[in-house]
């Protein structure tokens, strides 16, 4: 459905900051990279949010999720850093 040319739509702030860091000058292709994940609970807004899953939609892209912890809660303000390995097929 197309949208109006006139329609406004409020700006939304993210709910999480999101950074990855990992050793890019050596990563290689078919190779598991370990990448770490820095994720900050944006605090303009009261409410938790809750981690449930990890996913990527490219399909070249692996992530190994075995030991990702679920559920983790971050309140406002709030940081939390973990790292997987990463593949890219």
């Amino acid at each position: 459905m197309p949208e109006p040319e006139n329609a406004s739509f409020p700006q939304v702030s993210p709910l999480l900051d999101v950074k990855i860091d990992g050793p890019w000058q050596r990563f290689y292709a078919d190779e598991w990279l370990p990448v770490t994940f820095h994720l900050k609970r944006t605090d303009g807004d009261l409410r938790s949010v809750r981690l449930h899953a990890l996913e990527c939609d490219d399909t070249n892209v692996v992530l190994d999720i075995d030991m990702f912890q679920h559920g983790i809660v971050l309140r406002p303000d709030e940081t939390y850093r973990f790292k997987i390995p990463v593949m890219v097929k």
